[in-house]
């Protein structure tokens, strides 16, 4: 690239302030001159009309043509990751470092590929942490159940704790939940535990995840505890809507 070419560039990737919506924005001027070469064609510009269409079409090639190698970089990616992920199980080594999991590498739809799992160690750890939390909330179940004289032949009863974790169950990546029969299974060893061995277990598992939860404490009923989660939710989407406005962060 020429000065010439470096300062045609810069000046492009400057910034204009316009507004949207009624508030201020920043767009880069060659989007600005995008738009009103659009609002000319709006208007009945014949040039301008078939300017931004054949950039248009130019565009979407171009876009088409990535997706295209894009989606086939990631299905080799699938398929490494899931021959490594097979062979280290045959062996018996571990594959946490081997990410992200081909679970979660989703190809195909409007995106062409999506990762919806950890991509890397750090993001596996907080997934990891989730992990624990949806057992020890199975648990938590349990205990609940044992407190409040319900035996395991007859539970576990559909309280707060369940119905979290299998809340948080349906948020992890493909890789990472419990399927119909890893829950069976997982449920089955809960159930042989007795309730002091849900006591200690809860008990330290809060411990490990640095949760300030105090020894054999019952969780709440399951009509306040949705009420939280729609308080929590509601807050979420009003904190997403705001898009960093923050007058319309602190209203929510």
């Amino acid at each position: 690239m020429n000065d010439f070419d470096d300062m045609v560039y810069r000046a492009g990737q400057a910034t204009v302030q316009v507004r949207r919506e009624g508030k201020p924005s920043e767009i880069t001027m060659v989007e600005a001159i995008v738009r009103k070469q659009h609002e000319a064609g709006l208007k009945g510009s014949v040039v301008a009309q078939k300017d931004a269409l054949q950039a248009f079409y130019r565009a979407s090639e171009h876009m088409a043509a990535e997706a295209g190698l894009r989606l086939e970089r990631w299905a080799k990616i699938k398929q490494s990751h899931a021959a490594r992920i097979a062979e280290a199980q045959a062996k018996g080594e571990a594959i946490d470092d081997i990410l992200p999991h081909p679970d979660d590498i989703l190809l195909g739809g409007p995106e062409g590929v999506r990762i919806v799992g950890p991509v890397d160690l750090a993001d596996a750890q907080i997934c990891r942490k989730q992990v624990r939390l949806r057992n020890l909330l199975y648990q938590q179940q349990l205990l609940d159940d044992a407190l409040n004289g319900i035996t395991a032949a007859d539970g576990p009863s559909s309280g707060a704790a369940l119905v979290l974790g299998v809340w948080l169950n349906d948020q992890l990546p493909p890789s990472l939940q419990d399927g119909k029969h890893a829950a069976i299974a997982r449920w089955i060893s809960y159930l042989a535990m007795t309730k002091r061995e849900l006591l200690k277990a809860c008990h330290r598992g809060y411990q490990s995840l640095g949760m300030d939860v105090r020894r054999g404490r019952s969780f709440p009923s399951l009509a306040p505890a949705i009420a939280y989660v729609d308080i929590a939710m509601g807050l979420a989407t009003g904190i997403v809507a705001a898009q960093g406005d923050r007058a319309d962060e602190a209203e929510a």
